[in-house]
């Protein structure tokens, strides 16, 4: 057999190991058991990509984006007894186009952090929550804010943010998602200065802050990595690697739990994204002492691409999870009774 055989069966033997390392990852060999709660549909507008949580108040903010109409403008809406407003439609904002959000209360004062993408250039805009509205005091924008997914507030000018392909070009986009490139990368910015503080993740994704360590979700790599800032330049030093039933999307802390909202099956969402009658499973599990247990799972019938579980607890403890996904029209109120 002459060399060249030789590597053509090579290449041919990594081709197939890489795609079924991809398929594998994807989810499409794990089996899907449903396990429901009762389910409660609130509509909304569409695109509720991103929930979070003023339990001061009991305001739930919604980050609202039509993703398949990239040019039309989004809003933040706030959801409080039962009621549905739009906090941003009054604030002339231009090219409003929210994805991840983080609310912080810090010296005595509300924030509400929003990822917004513009024609040319992304941006965080920060807000000031007070009584029920939200007034716009700031605007961040870096070169290092790429391809922002989502952000996590850790002060009054502070955050952690997630690009989830770094500086990849358009064209490169799909090939590094379907072989799960690590081309992501996770930002501090200081309120003055940008800085990588974390490279070389594949599709960085959902942030979160528990017990002074960082939470990462890498949603092509099937695992929430676990970090702690060093130094001043607040450089990550990775902890541990949790893996993950299924390819975590946004995190969101509550009590000793940080819930996680997931897609089961990550080329049925692919398929849904372009084409709305197409479903995709939709799961939340939380990890407590950084071990996943998982509550929900369907197929998508109810709500399709999960993005973002936020639990609400009640004055008996009992927890109430809302639901909400990339593209649709709607929410999900969960609960156990």
């Amino acid at each position: 057999m002459n060399r060249w055989k030789i590597v053509g069966i090579f290449v041919i033997v990594g081709l197939l190991a890489l795609t079924l390392k991809v398929l594998y990852k994807a989810g499409v060999f794990t089996p899907l058991d449903p396990l429901p709660l009762n389910a409660e549909t609130i509509s909304t507008p569409p695109g509720i990509e991103d929930l979070d949580f003023d339990p001061e108040t009991g305001t739930i903010f919604l980050s609202s984006h039509d993703r398949r109409n990239f040019q039309s403008t989004g809003a933040i809406y706030a959801l409080k007894s039962g009621k549905l407003t739009n906090l941003t439609d009054k604030l002339g904002l231009s090219e409003f186009r929210p994805h991840g959000i983080s609310f912080i209360k810090t010296n005595g004062h509300k924030f509400l952090f929003v990822i917004s993408h513009r024609d040319t250039k992304n941006s965080v805009l920060k807000f000031i929550f007070e009584g029920d509205s939200l007034r716009m005091i700031n605007t961040y924008s870096s070169s290092e804010f790429t391809t922002p997914n989502d952000l996590v507030a850790v002060g009054e000018n502070s955050f952690f943010l997630s690009n989830d392909h770094g500086k990849v070009g358009e064209n490169l986009k799909k090939w590094a998602d379907y072989v799960a490139l690590p081309v992501g990368n996770i930002v501090y910015f200081d309120g003055q200065r940008s800085k990588v503080v974390l490279d070389r993740v594949a599709y960085p994704n959902g942030l979160a802050v528990y017990d002074n360590r960082l939470y990462v979700a890498s949603t092509l790599g099937n695992y929430i990595g676990v970090y702690e800032a060093e130094g001043s330049n607040y450089e990550l030093k990775k902890l541990k690697s949790i893996s993950v039933p299924y390819a975590p999307d946004n995190l969101m802390v509550a009590g000793s739990r940080i819930y996680v909202a997931a897609h089961p099956k990550t080329l049925k969402f692919v398929a849904h994204a372009k084409d709305s009658t197409k479903i995709s499973p939709s799961a939340i599990f939380y990890l407590e002492e950084d071990k996943p247990k998982i509550v929900y799972v369907e197929d998508g019938s109810k709500l399709s691409g999960s993005s973002t579980a936020l639990a609400v607890p009640d004055p008996m403890g009992d927890v109430t999870l809302y639901l909400g996904s990339v593209y649709e029209r709607k929410i999900l109120k969960l609960s156990e009774k």
